[in-house]
């Protein structure tokens, strides 16, 4: 079973590695980083948001099943088009498509809203938003 100390690790733990294995060089920011520097930033990074939404009970063994969505955020500077980012879109969909890992399970990742609101400091985020659930004793 499950904590949310694990499930978090184990979403961070598969992002890190496909992030820096298919982007090294890029950075992740998670949702307590304070700010980030954006003119020390490459030509792209990933922002990660991990939330908890909500838990049912899954059985009459005491087992809650969790739910949460895992928010990720792709930013490129403006004016150098799509293409790009949605390669990493199609990247990141490949690495956490109904992934199964010891913790938690994924489910299909789905297009969010374009983040227009960095634009005037010259980036432009598109977020892919995941779904994911664990079980956990009572």
């Amino acid at each position: 079973m499950t904590t949310y100390v694990e499930a978090r690790d184990a979403l961070v733990g598969l992002i890190n590695t496909a992030w820096t294995t298919g982007y090294p060089g890029r950075p992740v920011f998670y949702e307590n980083t304070l700010s980030i520097d954006l003119d020390t930033v490459p030509s792209g990074y990933l922002r990660v948001e991990i939330e908890f939404q909500d838990s049912i009970e899954a059985s009459l063994d005491l087992i809650t099943r969790t739910f949460g969505v895992m928010y990720c955020t792709l930013f490129v500077k403006t004016g150098t088009g799509t293409r790009e980012v949605l390669g990493m879109m199609d990247y990141l969909t490949n690495v956490a498509r109904f992934v199964t890992t010891n913790k938690v399970t994924l489910g299909a990742p789905t297009p969010g809203a374009k983040l227009d609101k960095e634009a005037k400091k010259g980036w432009v985020g598109y977020e892919l938003i995941v779904p994911f659930q664990f079980n956990s004793l009572t």
